[in-house]
């Protein structure tokens, strides 16, 4: 019965409450969460997300020359939008 209850709130139906900037680090061949989904949110955040893409699945941005440019993504984002 528990994988007929929904699983918590989907971050999708709240993202339009968000008022700070928001990085969207995507792995385009995730096969485990939806392109639709940030997709979806990237639209509710609208001029507020920024979307990097890694042609990597999902776990592969954890791993190596992947995970050194996430990073590098992660620290130029903050440092360009909280000063």
């Amino acid at each position: 019965r528990i994988l007929l209850r929904k699983q918590g709130n989907n971050p999708v139906d709240f993202a339009h409450l968000v008022d700070c900037p928001v990085l969207l680090q995507v792995c385009t061949k995730d096969n485990l969460v939806s392109k639709r989904s940030y997709v979806k949110v990237a639209e509710a955040l609208g001029d507020k997300a920024t979307v990097t893409k890694y042609p990597v699945e999902h776990f592969d941005i954890y791993l190596g020359e992947v995970f050194e440019q996430a990073v590098s993504e992660q620290c130029n984002f903050f440092k360009q939008n909280f000063r």
